[in-house]
């Protein structure tokens, strides 16, 4: 069995152990990410999307020639329980998607680093100050629980903002497998509704008022208010607000298909019993 060891990677105070075939010690970047309870290893490898990505690491690493799986040292995960590192281990491939789990500036912290030691451009910095993330960071995180963006638009911000700071995103997925979704208008269309051409008059402001949807507002570029639809915690259950196509400052509620009935008979009910100042119930 090789020593596969990288120089010792800290992150914050906490210097990130190897195992012998260099596997990295999720315990540790727990540790460096604060140590929260809910962010525990072994609840993100129960996760359905880690066990997902451990099997694709597993299939990478079966001989292609033989169909011999991949020796013990190169098993993606390996749990160690007595000696002097207990814990933990995992390649590095798991560890950049832990940290993705965490969060989005923790995310960078780990890319960063890891890069700069693995790839030796740069020798690893010992600082006894805590990580500071970039402003830039903190936004994009305050951006995506504001606006309660799905898992896909989460994505693509990370995207744009990792490229924007030179750091490469190859690593994400393209997309989270999640429902299927469409905007309101063409879902009562293809129903023959006639609320669906009713949609900025009638339908949008009763959801507001049922508190499915919410307006939101941004600054244009001379300072205009701009408005936009954005779908409540209420409303999450019935959908997904993505990106706007138009601006990417703004969200676009997409409804679940799957769900779309059971929304509907909410919205007639609601109109049926309170018919908006200026408008016919029918």
């Amino acid at each position: 069995m090789h020593n596969l060891t990288t120089p010792a990677i800290t992150i914050g105070e906490i210097t990130i152990r190897q195992d012998a075939d260099g596997r990295y010690s999720l315990n540790d970047l727990h540790k460096a990410s604060g140590g929260e309870l809910r962010y525990r290893p072994n609840y993100w490898l129960e996760n359905q999307q880690t066990q997902d990505l451990i099997a694709e690491l597993s299939k990478s690493l079966i001989s292609v020639t033989a169909g011999i799986p991949a020796l013990e040292q190169n098993q993606p995960v390996k749990v160690i329980n007595g000696g002097n590192k207990p814990g933990t281990y995992v390649m590095r491939e798991l560890v950049y998607a832990y940290a993705m789990w965490i969060s989005a500036a923790f995310h960078l912290q780990v890319i960063r680093t890891f890069d700069a030691v693995v790839t030796g451009v740069l020798q690893p910095i010992i600082s006894a100050l805590p990580y500071q993330p970039a402003i830039e960071i903190q936004i994009a995180e305050l951006a995506m629980r504001t606006l309660k963006m799905s898992e896909t638009s989460k994505i693509r911000l990370l995207a744009s903002l990792y490229e924007t700071k030179g750091v490469g995103s190859s690593f994400l997925p393209d997309y989270v497998d999640e429902p299927l979704v469409r905007a309101i208008t063409p879902l009562l269309k293809e129903i023959g509704h006639p609320l669906g051409s009713q949609v900025a008059k009638k339908v949008n402001p009763a959801l507001e008022a049922m508190g499915i949807l919410q307006h939101l507002s941004r600054k244009g570029r001379n300072n205009e208010i701009k408005w936009f639809w954005n779908l409540t915690d209420e409303g999450l259950q019935y959908g997904r607000n993505e990106t706007s196509p138009n601006n990417p400052r703004e969200t676009q509620p997409l409804f679940f298909v799957e769900r779309f009935p059971e929304l509907l008979k909410r919205l007639e009910a609601y109109i049926d019993s309170n018919a908006l100042p200026g408008t016919n119930s029918q």
